[in-house]
């Protein structure tokens, strides 16, 4: 018997029988994280095995998960381990996507970064009120919370959160607020040429909150995802930040030091 002929046999007794004959097809694309509302449309998970090998010819793809292991995102201590690369979203397209989990562990907001030199603007929030990012990561063994501006800079410190902007928005604040025997330091880029963040740093010091001040050996990087990269590491560890921070007159003095230099 030819095989043709054995294929009709097999169908025939497979319809005879009430059977569906298994035809093979396709596989279909691996599901996408649109179902989740607070991601952008067509997200692809970068730490899904299935959905990368299904984009891996995709550009954008592959850069932002090229430019997740140069900057060491999902191996930092404080990551946030998920990581996604929007390929259809009319506004974040072809962007990093960096998500916020609330205390609860669900995706609350959502923080986008261009991978290229040319797309801008650098980064996007997504529209409306968002929380602390990596508020789901606070260990309370550690007495200290560390505040950065920069999600990416706040992955390399255990305890370190980001308010993704230059201001907290009144939903971070009482958040920042509500951390109860946590002692809160706030973590500045080395940026001493931009007029503005020293005004930043010298108001929170005269606010009374403790800052870090960037130490000697420190002080030819500009933030501390830059430290790490460099330096081939994946953290910082909290009690040197602990160690490099001070407030009131002395931050002051120290931080004024730092900046004439």
């Amino acid at each position: 018997m030819t095989v043709p002929e054995i294929l009709r046999r097999n169908k025939t007794k497979a319809e005879d029988s009430g059977v569906t004959p298994i035809i093979n097809k396709p596989l279909p694309p691996p599901r996408l994280e649109t179902e989740i509302a607070d991601l952008p449309d067509e997200s692809v998970d970068l730490t899904d095995p299935r959905q990368m090998d299904f984009y891996k010819n995709n550009k954008f793809v592959k850069i932002g998960l090229e430019y997740c292991k140069k900057r060491r995102l999902f191996t930092a201590v404080n990551s946030c381990k998920k990581f996604y690369v929007s390929v259809g979203d009319k506004i974040h397209k072809n962007r990093l996507v960096i998500p916020f989990y609330d205390q609860n562990g669900k995706i609350s907001c959502y923080q986008t970064r261009s991978l290229l030199d040319n797309q801008f603007p650098r980064y996007l929030t997504k529209y409306g009120e968002k929380d602390l990012f990596n508020v789901s990561n606070i260990n309370p063994a550690i007495p200290y919370v560390f505040v950065f501006e920069g999600p990416i800079d706040s992955m390399f410190v255990s305890n370190g959160v980001a308010i993704a902007s230059l201001t907290p928005t009144e939903k971070q604040e009482n958040t920042l607020r509500s951390f109860l025997g946590y002692n809160l330091i706030y973590v500045f880029d080395n940026d001493k040429q931009n007029g503005e963040t020293k005004r930043r740093v010298e108001k929170h010091i005269q606010s009374g909150k403790a800052v870090f001040i960037w130490p000697q050996e420190f002080r030819a990087y500009k933030d501390f995802n830059e430290v790490c990269c460099n330096l081939g590491i994946d953290e910082i560890p909290w009690k040197f930040v602990v160690k490099h921070s001070a407030k009131g007159a002395e931050a002051l003095i120290k931080h004024k030091l730092l900046t004439k230099k």
